[in-house]
């Protein structure tokens, strides 16, 4: 695992990779400074190409309270709900970075609830990942479920971030 201090990783594919380890105080940082190099990736012309953000740590780590930096950063207003814990999966509008008067999707998804791999393919949070170009696509507990994490990992063209929480 890389430190708090360390270096954005290069990714041949999309531009952007790296892991990060922070304690709940480092949060709204590094919150701001994901939101910010991907606004400063955008295309000057087209659509957004989307990212995938991975959240880890512990029941209790702050997870949520950086989803909610994160979506702020974006210019999401998140209404009093919070995780989607109980609903799974939260989809909100945010202004394109890319496309003045343009909005995109930011999903936000909780895979705690699930029990096995099938549920992500009944919930239809699969093609979520495959038919949404353009979205944003923040996760919590993926890591519950390897395979399908390796094929999201794998397939991944976007930017991508995975952020472990630690108290």
């Amino acid at each position: 695992m890389r430190s708090a201090t360390s270096k954005p990783r290069a990714n041949p594919r999309s531009r952007l990779k790296f892991e990060r380890v922070c304690s709940e105080a480092e949060l709204p940082q590094l919150a701001s400074e994901i939101v910010a190099k991907l606004k400063e990736m955008a295309p000057k012309k087209g659509p957004f190409p989307g990212a995938f953000i991975q959240l880890e740590g512990e029941m209790g780590a702050g997870k949520s309270t950086f989803a909610r930096r994160l979506l702020e950063g974006w210019g999401v207003v998140q209404p009093p709900e919070g995780s989607p814990t109980f609903a799974i999966a939260h989809e909100y509008e945010a202004p394109s970075p890319a496309v003045p008067g343009d909005v995109m999707s930011v999903v936000h998804i909780d895979f705690y609830r699930l029990k096995d791999e099938s549920e992500i393919e009944d919930a239809g949070l699969a093609a979520i990942f495959w038919e949404r170009p353009g979205a944003v696509v923040l996760t919590e507990w993926l890591s519950m479920f390897p395979q399908f994490e390796e094929e999201v990992l794998a397939r991944s063209r976007i930017p991508q971030a995975r952020v472990r929480i630690e108290h």
